[in-house]
């Protein structure tokens, strides 16, 4: 009875936090710095963080986060909202870790 109320517990609780949890397929581009050209682009959020993971995580965190660099010389994670790559384009930055969401729809093969 006991394994069985355990059981069900960790199957409640796993199921919560899966709920919460966000995931995407995210394409990494290393040394080219992510910049938005258009007028429909919001300024990004900037924030201090330590890694390149963290800067990803912050990004999973971000509902509305599309896209998303990270300057390893600084340690600034770049978080990009809502915008379309048609509106941007990539300039070398050596140190500079770009990383794109991509629509499960783009990412298919059928």
């Amino acid at each position: 009875m006991v394994c069985t109320i355990l059981l069900l517990l960790f199957f409640l609780i796993t199921r919560s936090i899966s709920q919460d949890i966000r995931s995407m397929l995210m394409s990494e581009i290393i040394d080219m710095k992510f910049e938005c050209t258009s007028s429909n682009c919001s300024n990004p959020t900037n924030i201090s963080i330590s890694s390149l993971i963290d800067c990803q995580f912050a990004c999973l965190a971000y509902i509305r986060c599309r896209a998303t660099t990270f300057d390893q010389s600084v340690s600034q994670c770049e978080l990009f909202d809502d915008i379309s790559i048609q509106y941007g384009y990539l300039l070398v930055k050596i140190g500079v870790v770009t990383m794109i969401a991509i629509d499960d729809g783009q990412s298919s093969n059928g």
